[in-house]
């Protein structure tokens, strides 16, 4: 059956492709959110396992589900496109014009799923922004508490550690001139050992110093600070992506635009009546 395209259908081409730049097109479904279910205490974990509990949390949400299935979807249709693309130079005539058409349409359907796809980790990053932020002041909040009470701390752990000595050295003293070793002081003797083995042990652990870097303020705000820097990064790249998306719409209204004039020339000429009044058109009845 020859392949006819109506100007009704031009039409549809071509307005197809142009209406993907609609924002109607592009909205992102309601369903597709994330809330980030982490606890009050876990505000004072290090910033690399927030980071990770955070990713954690996000993995289970509606958002990261919609997330993943657009994304095997649009590798689908990348795969439709490649194939078209091979299949087109294999065919001529009505069923080349149908590939060209399918193929217009798939890159029509893989722009919108991408700029929804888009929109969606955009979404994922202003979440973990907002919640960072949201560490950022609380944190904030908390040094300057710190900030006032810190002189009276130092003062309570000299005033502490001064009294252990002395209660160690009044201790030892006293077992010295007793010379004779109780139930009790044999007790005393081996925790003490025990818990000055332990404190070696802690100190000498590799996560000892990494957990002390991490928690204190200073280097917790910047680690904080530098994951913000990196989000608003990425939101960047997005932006630059979508913006890459609009030329790509540009591009598939153009190829439908030239398809739909190559197919009128066709129409046109298989349109053209015969001319009877010419003797060429009948030529042929008397040379064979």
């Amino acid at each position: 059956m020859t392949f006819r395209l109506t100007k009704y259908f031009i039409i549809l081409i071509i307005c197809g492709s142009n209406f993907m730049i609609s924002k109607s097109v592009f909205a992102l479904t309601n369903n597709a959110n994330w809330k980030p279910q982490i606890v009050e205490k876990m505000y004072i974990l290090p910033p690399k396992q927030l980071n990770r509990v955070l990713n954690n949390d996000f993995k289970s949400s509606s958002l990261a589900a919609t997330l993943n299935n657009k994304d095997l979807k649009i590798k689908t249709r990348h795969g439709r496109i490649k194939e078209l693309n091979n299949s087109i130079l294999t065919f001529d005539g009505d069923e080349k014009i149908e590939l060209q058409h399918q193929l217009i349409v798939e890159k029509r359907d893989y722009i919108k799923d991408m700029h929804q796809l888009l929109k969606m980790k955009k979404k994922e990053l202003k979440i973990k922004k907002e919640f960072y932020k949201q560490i950022e002041n609380k944190m904030n909040i908390k040094n300057v508490a710190n900030k006032q009470n810190q002189n009276m701390f130092k003062k309570r752990e000299k005033i502490i550690k001064r009294t252990s000595i002395l209660d160690d050295k009044i201790f030892d003293n006293l077992l010295i001139s007793s010379g004779d070793m109780t139930k009790y002081s044999e007790a005393y003797s081996k925790n003490k050992n025990a818990i000055i083995i332990l404190k070696k042990a802690i100190a000498k652990h590799p996560m000892s110093n990494f957990n002390d870097k991490n928690n204190s303020p200073k280097d917790k705000i910047s680690s904080i600070r530098s994951y913000i820097e990196n989000i608003e990064t990425e939101t960047a790249i997005i932006e630059l992506k979508e913006e890459m998306l609009n030329y790509m719409v540009k591009l598939v209204a153009l190829d439908a635009m030239n398809l739909a004039e190559n197919i009128s020339y066709i129409n046109d000429d298989n349109n053209q009546a015969p001319n009877y009044n010419d003797p060429n058109d009948a030529l042929e009845f008397f040379i064979n």
